[in-house]
């Protein structure tokens, strides 16, 4: 199993790094085999969730370890498994672990340092989607990684940067769907269906004690999702500021759902934030959720510069 570490799993860890050390002997001077991660620098890296194991049971046997060289390109330091438990695809699965979650937290790219000529080290890399990083685009502190790697006594000639590049968790093309419980399904089932003219796209009765209605529009890329728990009330919105904006560029179709809810016998209410009162009208949904309906586009933000 891979998994983030704890505090009581780190005193397992220098020796999976010695060991693990012990493959590359003739390719690594004996005082860098010799070398472990200081428990200071793992103690971090649990805080910010940076260590990675393989663990059978609750026995670590291999490790990942993530450095914030930049904050926008994580480095993966470190990674081994004890000699004893390799060639079971541990490895392979730490550094996907390391990926998931540098894609999942919006990073672009990931870079690490390894052997040119160890056969088990760059080709290992390559066939896990890393490629060899040119020195023209190494940012400094990867430079400065470098540079650390040659003070301590291995050879700049043997050694290469390699980065993989990221695709982003969630895309254009994601499905979202917006979950919400209630204890008045068929009334909130009527207001999003009648009142706004979103399409059931799909429907449960007592799935694990939840009945249940999807609301969307067919071939879309989100959905409403009401649920109503057996014996579990859901209460009311907790407050005026949980809200669903619809984005409505074209004027006659905006001007209709605002129609289409007045005429199904709901009101205006006055938003709590004045920037909704500009060029849109807000609903109440039976629960107290607001619905805004904005006459405009959805404000497409500049790129980061």
């Amino acid at each position: 199993m891979i998994a983030l570490a704890q505090s009581r799993h780190l005193d397992a860890l220098g020796a999976i790094e010695l060991a693990a050390a012990t493959q590359l002997a003739g390719h690594a001077p004996p005082s860098v085999l010799e070398e472990v991660t200081p428990r200071g620098v793992l103690d971090a890296a649990v805080s910010r969730g940076h260590l990675w194991l393989a663990v059978l049971g609750d026995t670590p046997v291999g490790f990942a370890h993530v450095e914030p060289l930049t904050v926008d390109v994580p480095h993966l330091a470190e990674i081994d498994v004890h000699p004893s438990h390799g060639r079971r695809g541990l490895g392979t699965r730490l550094v996907r672990a390391v990926c998931d979650w540098a894609a999942a937290a919006g990073h672009r790219e990931i870079t690490l340092t390894t052997f040119r000529d160890v056969p088990w080290n760059m080709p290992w890399y390559r066939r896990l989607g890393f490629t060899e990083l040119p020195a023209a685009a190494w940012s400094d502190a990867l430079r400065r990684q470098v540079a650390s790697e040659t003070a301590r006594g291995l050879d700049p000639s043997r050694r290469l940067a390699m980065a993989r590049r990221l695709q982003p968790v969630v895309t254009a093309h994601t499905v979202v769907r917006v979950a919400r419980p209630t204890d008045r399904l068929d009334e909130v089932v009527a207001f999003y269906a009648e009142g706004l003219g979103l399409v059931r796209l799909g429907a449960f009765l007592d799935h694990d004690g939840f009945d249940g209605v999807m609301l969307g529009v067919p071939g879309g890329h989100w959905h409403l999702e009401l649920t109503q728990r057996h014996g579990h009330p859901a209460g009311r919105a907790p407050d005026a500021e949980h809200l669903l904006v619809f984005y409505l560029p074209d004027r006659v179709a905006w001007q209709a759902a605002v129609d289409r809810l007045t005429v199904a016998g709901h009101r205006p209410i006055a938003p709590v934030n004045p920037y909704w009162a500009r060029s849109a009208v807000t609903f109440a949904d039976p629960d107290g959720y607001g619905v805004v309906l904005q006459h405009g586009p959805w404000p497409v933000p500049a790129p980061a510069s």
